[in-house]
């Protein structure tokens, strides 16, 4: 490995990680929201509302990258030497 293959896998990999836990922390914060609603502390439904869309997108993107970064090792994988 190059200094500049290396730099870029862990480039990737904190942002793989950090995507992970930003998944994570959305759906964390949906669930507290939940957890209010259902004692009848939630003030704004809206607030809720936005989360869990949030929550949804920020999901759909990871399963997204994963798809693609999945493709691309199954094709560099065809690639013959």
């Amino acid at each position: 490995y190059c200094i500049s293959q290396l730099t870029l896998y862990f480039v990737f990999s904190e942002f793989l990680k950090n995507s992970i836990y930003n998944v994570s922390d959305s759906q964390k914060h949906t669930q507290e929201l939940t957890d209010l609603l259902i004692a009848g502390k939630l003030d704004n439904l809206h607030d809720l509302t936005i989360a869990a869309e949030v929550s949804s997108v920020n999901f759909q993107a990871l399963v997204e990258v994963k798809n693609r970064v999945i493709d691309a090792y199954k094709e560099i994988m065809r690639i013959q030497v």
